[in-house]
């Protein structure tokens, strides 16, 4: 009985053995399945693509998966430092740029306002030499006065026509007396005695005059009315010139 009992304890641990080597073999067969088709039975590819699976990389120790942790880390830190260098590359290629661009839009600025002042300068034509400008100047002076229209020693003055009529008399008189004083600051060579005063008011009896005279214009002869205003701009211009020349008298 006792035989009997053991042999069949034999026959039972067999089994259970038996039933283990089956089963580690049988997960050792799906591993290896696992390692080339991906844990959810898709294609796996050495280079890290998975097709129809997760991820296959799974460390088999603690150990194991610290050194992936640590690693994936150090490449991201490294990931991060090269997109910083890059984004300072980029950066600095962008100022140098807007750089170029900005002295680009200043030279570009420079040379049209050159080109304007070329091409006015070549509408205007040659500059006038210092010659042409007087003559131009004293093309436009009026004619002076003769000897017999201005006395300048005395101040006297021969009065056109028009202008010896009898509604001009108060501005005749009021010129005549300015024309006096003219006359006695010439004689002495004394100038300052006939200043900006006695010139405004000079110009302020002749405008005075030629308004008048523009008023009936329609009603004189043009001979006369243009005898009249050359005379009063002569007179004008002539009386306000600086003094150059004068006479001096001397008493004794």
């Amino acid at each position: 009985m006792n035989t009997e009992n053991r042999r069949q304890k034999r026959t039972s641990i067999g089994y259970w053995i038996g039933i283990g080597l089956a089963g580690l073999l049988l997960l050792g067969v799906l591993s290896t399945s696992a390692s080339a088709n991906g844990p959810l039975g898709g294609p796996y590819y050495g280079n890290g693509v998975v097709v129809g699976g997760v991820y296959p990389y799974q460390a088999s120790t603690p150990g194991e998966s610290f050194a992936r942790g640590m690693a994936d880390v150090i490449r991201a830190r490294g990931e991060f430092n090269l997109l910083t260098s890059e984004a300072a590359i980029n950066w600095q290629e962008a100022r140098a740029r807007a750089i170029v661009n900005a002295q680009d839009y200043t030279d570009a600025y420079f040379k049209m306002r050159k080109a304007n002042r070329d091409y006015r300068r070549a509408e205007r034509g040659p500059r006038p030499t210092q010659e042409e400008i007087e003559r131009f100047a004293s093309a436009g002076k009026p004619l002076p006065l003769s000897p017999s229209e201005l006395d300048e020693l005395t101040g006297r003055v021969k009065w056109p026509i028009l202008l010896s009529a009898n509604h001009f008399s108060s501005l005749r008189a009021e010129m005549e007396d300015l024309l006096d004083q003219w006359a006695v600051s010439r004689s002495l060579g004394q100038p300052d005695r006939f200043g900006a005063e006695q010139h405004l008011a000079v110009r302020s009896l002749s405008d005075r005059m030629e308004e008048i005279l523009q008023q009936d214009v329609r009603n004189l002869p043009t001979q006369d009315y243009a005898a009249a205003k050359r005379f009063l701009r002569s007179l004008e211009y002539q009386v306000t010139q600086p003094q150059t020349l004068g006479v001096s008298v001397a008493f004794q």
